[in-house]
């Protein structure tokens, strides 16, 4: 199932249709902004704590503005830039609608809301 989600990054308000994924659910309920620091110049990412997986596609190359779950290291990553990592995979969460421009080392992330469609 997909759903809309409405979050904001660095305060800024933005909209992503992704996969039915429990991050979100989690980070809503948390109800506080999360950091995600940057990483290999390509992606912002935080660690969580053990959240199961629902079944979402694997991939290996990822587009700026993707929303990724690495389950190895329970990781939620934001591509800013174009990557292969192949042959190594991630989770495919979802794509951010609008256009970011990331030039922090560190975001806020919180999410606002979820719409099921």
């Amino acid at each position: 199932m997909k759903q809309k989600v409405t979050m904001h990054i660095n305060n800024k308000t933005i909209h992503a249709t992704t996969e039915n994924h429990p991050i979100f659910t989690y980070l809503k309920e948390e109800n506080r902004p999360v950091i995600l620091e940057e990483r290999n110049g390509h992606e912002y990412y935080a660690k969580f704590p053990s959240i199961s997986s629902t079944d979402t596609p694997f991939v290996s190359e990822i587009k700026a503005g993707d929303i990724t779950w690495f389950e190895g290291w329970h990781a939620l990553s934001i591509a800013t830039k174009d990557v292969s990592i192949a042959p190594h995979t991630v989770n495919y969460l979802g794509h951010i609608e609008e256009e970011l421009d990331l030039t922090t080392a560190k975001i806020q992330l919180e999410v606002a809301d979820i719409e099921n469609s």
